[in-house]
């Protein structure tokens, strides 16, 4: 009779353990909207200088001549550029400390420090941006990253 009962609640016990088991599961799913907000995405666009690509960055020229005195041609240049497309933004230059991606659709998007510092390892590695960036031209990229707020966190920076 003992052996009998314990096969039979060995089988409740084992259910009562897997219902358990599937609320966690379930759980998440309630909470999907949180992981869908950092989720990794693809970014492209143009790469500028976030300081003077801002509302509040102050105007190209002003942020031409605080790059440092070491790109004075390419300031030259970068203002050549800018009038010449007009939603070009400002250049990036060696010196250049903030970044932002200017997307196809005209936004420009800002990255955080962690976006900053990956932006810069990309333009000392990559030589053709190197050049662009000496010679005042627009820089192409891809990035993949996660919007956080206002603020672009880049995973990589291609």
């Amino acid at each position: 009779m003992k052996i009998s009962l314990c096969l039979a609640a060995v089988p409740l016990l084992f259910g009562a353990a897997l219902a358990q088991d599937s609320k966690p599961s379930q759980s998440p799913a309630g909470t999907q909207a949180r992981p869908a907000e950092l989720q990794t995405q693809t970014y492209r666009g143009t790469l500028v200088d976030a300081s003077c690509a801002s509302p509040g960055g102050g105007t190209g020229a002003a942020a031409g001549t605080g790059a440092g005195s070491a790109a004075a041609t390419s300031a030259g240049e970068q203002k050549k550029s800018k009038a010449g497309d007009p939603g070009q933004g400002c250049a990036v230059s060696a010196n250049t400390a903030e970044f932002a991606l200017k997307l196809d659709d005209g936004r420009t998007v800002p990255f955080d420090s962690v976006g900053n510092l990956r932006a810069q390892q990309a333009l000392k590695d990559k030589k053709k941006w190197n050049e662009a960036a000496a010679a005042g031209k627009p820089i192409r990229a891809k990035v993949a990253g996660v919007m956080t707020g206002e603020k672009l966190t880049a995973m990589s920076v291609d």
